[in-house]
């Protein structure tokens, strides 16, 4: 899998956002698809990374006490994951914003992507720079949501 993700990852998603739109359509599907696609890399990246560095020792004591795979999984290997993985979701957040906006521009008769593709065409200066405005604060909103959640979450973890 990990070379068809790093191809993935690779190809531009402005060059991907036509083939979205056909295989999704002009709604909000082909939009959440552009947002996820942007998203899926650095989390995956990181997840696999968390998963993987566990202690040897605390994975030997776990299979000394006879726990199974699914415990071993639930009561070790993914909270030693999760501070991994809330660095790569607030990236990823922030990037989704990117991924939407990118969907917008193809196949879309509003949102911000949109805005920003009319107002460019229109030479809409003002316009143009406020919709910008707008997708920086909704990717800082997104940030800060997965921030508040990841301090909840993963609340042994100093910042």
């Amino acid at each position: 899998m990990h070379p068809f993700i790093i191809a993935l990852q690779t190809t531009p998603i402005i060059a991907m956002a036509p083939l979205l739109v056909l295989w999704f359509g002009t709604d909000i599907g082909s939009k959440i698809a552009a947002a996820a696609l942007v998203s899926f890399f650095p989390t995956i990246v990181n997840g696999v990374k968390g998963l993987k560095s566990i202690d040897e020792e605390a994975l030997d004591l776990f299979r000394s006490m006879s726990a199974t795979r699914l415990q071993i999984f639930v009561k070790l290997k993914f909270p030693n994951a999760l501070p991994f993985l809330f660095p790569a979701l607030k990236t990823s957040a922030a990037l989704s914003v990117v991924g939407a906006i990118v969907g917008e521009f193809v196949g879309a008769n509003k949102g911000i992507g949109y805005v920003i593709l009319v107002s460019t065409y229109h030479f809409e200066t003002v316009q143009m720079f406020t919709a910008i405005i707008m997708s920086a604060a909704a990717g800082m909103f997104f940030f800060g949501v997965v921030r508040i959640i990841e301090k909840r979450i993963v609340y042994w973890q100093r910042s």
